[in-house]
């Protein structure tokens, strides 16, 4: 069995009386993930995943799809990235930590202490193909 199989099978179980759009959203992404070329599921947003389902970024689903195969399943990696007026920069776990305990952040280029970096953090989400497409016993 393919790994995606059993994840999407699991999210029936769980979320299929409840919720079948966030089933039906899940699928759908998990199939994008599983069968797009890398380069398109590296680096997924808000608005390119919602525009992956075809909703609107702030349909409330949206939410719960991505954290349901980020936090669930490992169909979605989190990572965060740092914009600056020209480039964006792609933060390291310790550089978020840093951000989250103590509000500090070192711009990754300069090593200057950033004033307000929140408002310039923005999340973003790797597509775990391998994990995906990889085959795993049947239980």
């Amino acid at each position: 069995m393919i790994y995606a199989e059993r994840i999407k099978s699991k999210i029936v179980d769980v979320w299929s009386q409840d919720d079948a759009q966030t089933v039906k959203f899940c699928h759908a992404l998990i199939d994008y993930i599983a069968n797009e070329p890398n380069q398109k599921t590296e680096i997924l947003t808000y608005g390119s995943i919602a525009q992956v389902l075809e909703i609107t970024p702030d349909n409330p689903t949206l939410s719960r799809v991505v954290a349901i195969l980020s936090s669930n399943f490992d169909a979605l990696t989190l990572g965060f990235s740092f914009f600056d007026e020209s480039e964006t920069y792609y933060l390291e776990d310790e550089e978020i930590k840093l951000w989250i305990r103590n509000r500090i952040l070192y711009h990754p280029n300069t090593g200057e202490l950033v004033e307000q970096a929140g408002e310039n953090i923005y999340p973003y989400f790797i597509g775990n193909k391998s994990a995906l497409i990889s085959k795993v016993e049947n239980r």
